[in-house]
């Protein structure tokens, strides 16, 4: 009996100590907690106090304002800038060709100024014959020979000017073959226009004669051009006299194998030869002595 009241007592005091036990951990969880909670509450209210703190010791700055650099003021010598001048570049001179003196010589000694009374001074009739039976070669010597021979010497109104302004060029023609002859002499003055062109008349007549008399097979064409003093407008400034090529004719072959060249005082060669060149002035003037 009494065994069973202390077991019973015992248990008791077992569960008045775990109720005991258990109230005393509630009590020290609900404490803990409550600890933890106003720690936690303290910790956030002072984050959110720094902050404040924060927020109101350091003011937000303001980014500076990008400052532009002013250009100053360019002074009035500089903003009066002189423009560039660009060099023109002037023209190259035109080389003038210098003035022939004026002939007086001729005038003095000048021959018989009618046509009739006009010699050329060549004998065409020696040289025929004397290219006959040559080569091609031989042909271009022959007649630079005679070109040289006819043409000799000096000029009568100038001893300084030579004849042949260039020498004879007989030269292949680049088609069909054959002999191309150039002669380029300076005539002798005369008195006036016609008698001029009278001279050089007879001077290319007797000059073809001879060539084509020679007999050369080869010879196809023969160019004579003449030079004299002529008038005319400068490249600068007002009109003077030069030398020019005032007149220039052509005969071919074809054309000077029906000449009747002993018959030759009675043809009128510019209707036989090609004129290619004849002085502005001087068409002019033989216009007129011609009546229109």
């Amino acid at each position: 009996m009494n065994k069973t009241k202390d077991i019973k007592m015992s248990l008791r005091y077992v569960f008045s100590a775990c109720l005991l036990a258990t109230i005393l951990v509630t009590i020290a969880i609900g404490c803990s907690s409550s600890s933890e909670e106003q720690v936690s509450s303290d910790i956030t209210e002072s984050k959110s106090e720094v902050k404040t703190v924060d927020n109101a010791t350091s003011p937000t700055v303001a980014p500076a304002p990008t400052v532009r650099p002013t250009s100053a003021p360019a002074s009035k010598s500089n903003s009066q800038t002189t423009p560039t001048v660009v060099p023109t570049t002037a023209p190259s001179p035109t080389t003038v060709p210098k003035s022939v003196p004026t002939v007086t010589k001729s005038v003095s000694a000048a021959p018989n100024t009618s046509v009739a009374g006009l010699s050329s001074g060549i004998d065409g009739s020696k040289y025929i014959g004397s290219c006959e039976g040559l080569d091609l070669e031989n042909q271009k010597a022959k007649l630079i020979e005679i070109g040289n021979e006819m043409f000799a010497g000096s000029t009568a109104h100038d001893p300084q000017m030579l004849k042949l302004h260039n020498p004879p060029d007989a030269r292949d023609r680049r088609r069909g073959g054959g002999i191309w002859l150039i002669i380029e002499f300076n005539g002798d003055e005369q008195q006036d226009i016609i008698a001029k062109k009278a001279m050089l008349d007879l001077i290319m007549r007797d000059a073809l004669e001879a060539f084509y008399r020679a007999g050369c097979a080869d010879l196809f064409e023969v160019h004579i051009s003449a030079r004299m003093i002529a008038l005319g407008a400068g490249v600068i400034g007002p009109m003077t006299q030069t030398l020019a090529a005032v007149f220039k004719t052509s005969l071919k072959k074809d054309v000077a194998s029906t000449v009747d060249w002993d018959n030759k005082e009675n043809i009128d060669f510019n209707e036989i030869w090609k004129t290619l060149i004849l002085h502005t002035r001087w068409r002019k003037a033989i216009q007129e002595a011609k009546g229109g």
